[in-house]
């Protein structure tokens, strides 16, 4: 596994002077992740599979990790790639929301207060006999 660092993002809206004390709920951006799955209501996409791009948000207390720069102390970024690639490979879903949303139920494991799997959407839907709507899902 290897992460871009656009993919990797830490904001907090406080300067860095404050950070060893307000880091309360920070937000972890994991942005960009893309992977391979078998996900989709129609038949063609549970046989072919196609690309999903997921950005996932958690929310966390940081404050102990920026005072000890200890890997153990916050959330690890390549146990979220895992968590998100373990998902996307998986059993297929129907739809797109159902996806985001086990992407969040299993993200919530790893420490955050809060995680959400902010966008889930397939990089290049399969061509249908009907004029389509892209796909995607915000949450």
């Amino acid at each position: 596994m290897f992460l871009l660092p656009e993919q990797l993002r830490c904001t907090t809206p406080y300067r860095r002077a404050e950070v060893p004390t307000l880091l309360e709920d920070d937000t972890i951006s994991l942005v960009g992740i893309v992977l391979y799955g078998y996900h989709g209501a129609r038949p063609e996409e549970r046989t072919l599979g196609q690309r999903f791009i997921v950005d996932v948000d958690l929310h966390a207390d940081l404050r102990v990790a920026s005072r000890s720069d200890d890997l153990a102390n916050t959330v690890n970024y390549s146990e979220v790639y895992q968590v998100v690639e373990t998902i996307i490979g998986g059993e297929p879903v129907n739809l797109i929301e159902t996806l985001a949303a086990r992407i969040a139920e299993a993200l919530l494991s790893s420490g955050a207060k809060s995680a959400a799997a902010k966008r889930a959407a397939k990089l290049a839907p399969l061509p249908t006999p009907t004029p389509r709507i892209p796909s995607g899902r915000n949450i």
